[in-house]
Order: structure tokens, then C-alpha cells, then sequence
């Protein structure tokens, strides 16, 4: 139960940062809805599309999308990649946001 939590606190955590990330990219509020849909859209669908590929490239996909790491944490599974992934990609998010503030508050 624990491990199902930390897993959905994850996805959230990556949700919500790549919301940020299109709140700064964007100029209204709808336009930064839509963006932070399809980002988080683009993440929950990258890992189903998988079975649609080439073995090579669904292991990158299967990687990059969320299915492969939240399984993992309903399972009880409690794995540090996955952790990672979680902390990388929503980390990520919040520089690449950050940096487009300074770069706006530079100008």
C-alpha cells in the first residue's frame, strides 16, 4: 500500500511540475491548460504505444512512458530507476521552467 502511494505521489509530483512548465511557456491560462494536457497526455501515452514498435525502440518508449514505473509501485515494488525517473523528469520540468523565468526576468 505504502509503495502504490509513493508511486502515485510520483506521477503526480511529474504531473504537476510539467504543468509548470506550460503555465510559464504559455500567456493565458487556457493555452497553459492545453499545453500541460498534451504533456502529460504525450508521457501517459508513450508507454502504451510500445507494443506498436520495433523491440529497440518500445524499450526507450516503454522507459520514457509512465505504465512501466507505476506498475512497478502497484506491484509493492519499490524500485530506485524508478524513483529516479519520477525525481529526473519532474526535476527537469522545474529547470526547464526556471530557466525560462530568469530568461524573462533578464529582458
Amino acid at each position: 500500500l505504502f509503495a502504490s502511494y509513493l508511486g502515485l505521489f510520483g506521477v503526480a509530483g511529474l504531473f504537476a511540475a510539467a504543468g509548470v512548465f506550460a503555465s510559464v511557456l504559455a500567456k493565458n491560462q487556457i493555452s497553459a491548460f492545453i499545453t500541460g494536457f498534451f504533456i502529460c497526455f504525450a508521457f501517459f501515452m508513450t508507454g502504451k504505444m510500445s507494443v506498436l514498435l520495433p523491440p529497440e525502440a518500445a524499450r526507450l518508449t516503454d522507459f520514457i512512458g509512465i505504465d512501466c514505473h507505476i506498475s512497478q509501485f502497484a506491484r509493492g515494488i519499490v524500485d530506485s530507476r524508478s524513483l529516479f525517473y519520477f525525481l529526473g523528469a519532474g526535476g527537469l520540468f522545474l529547470f526547464f521552467a526556471n530557466l525560462k523565468l530568469m530568461a524573462a526576468r533578464t529582458r
